[in-house]
């Protein structure tokens, strides 16, 4: 007979690095451009060839989906505790938010703490379907739901937000308003390239509904 002992492993997933929204992780660390910039959206597909006749196509998603690849740069104790978040992940299906780091909003006037709007400048946004989700870059990060786009005066529209803003934001102290995004991890593989005093870690992302 033959007997195996398994020692315990401590969990090392169990730690949280970033804040959560709606039980998701928000990954607050932007990413770095590494190289030539590889981003588009994709729907998924399936095709049915019984090599007698017509070639038949069906959508197994009815919506596009951003898919691009993210690269972090990670130094000094920053590396375990990002280790231990791709740990957490437990695979590719476990979803997080990414926000653009684009400043893809501009706010119009400040925003009080029991606001339930926000005034931006007019981009279009009363097109965009809702809800869609956002991230305040300012003295600190807050995420945001919009249930609803109206127009308002002197070329700004109103977001109507799922809850009150919960902090002070004035338009000066804002760096950046940001798109979020529901991203999973879309490879089973990670690179990971080690480097004198930091990692550079490069995973295949894709966008996902959110649930």
């Amino acid at each position: 007979t033959i007997g195996f002992v398994v020692p315990a492993v401590s969990d090392i997933g169990s730690a949280t690095l970033y804040p959560s929204y709606l039980s998701h992780d928000v990954v607050i660390d932007p990413s770095v451009a590494a190289g030539s910039l590889n981003e588009g959206y994709s729907q998924i597909f399936e095709t049915f060839d019984n090599s007698t006749g017509v070639i038949g196509q069906r959508l197994l998603k009815s919506y596009g989906g951003q898919i691009s690849v993210m690269v972090w740069d990670v130094a000094g104790t920053g590396k375990s505790d990002f280790y231990k978040w791709l740990y957490s992940r437990r695979g590719k299906l476990k979803q997080f938010w990414l926000p653009s780091w684009n400043n893809d909003i501009d706010l119009s006037l400040d925003i009080s703490s029991p606001d339930t709007t926000v005034t931006v400048n007019g981009n279009g946004f009363i097109n965009m379907p809702v809800p869609f989700y956002i991230m305040i870059d300012s003295v600190a990060k807050t995420f945001h739901q919009v249930v609803d786009v109206t127009v308002g005066g002197s070329g700004t529209e109103v977001f109507l937000l799922s809850a009150v803003a919960g902090v002070d934001v004035s338009v000066a102290s804002v760096t950046r308003i940001s798109m979020l995004s529901m991203m999973r991890f879309n490879s089973d593989k990670i690179e990971i390239n080690h480097y004198v005093k930091r990692v550079r870690v490069s995973i295949p992302v894709i966008e996902c509904p959110v649930i």
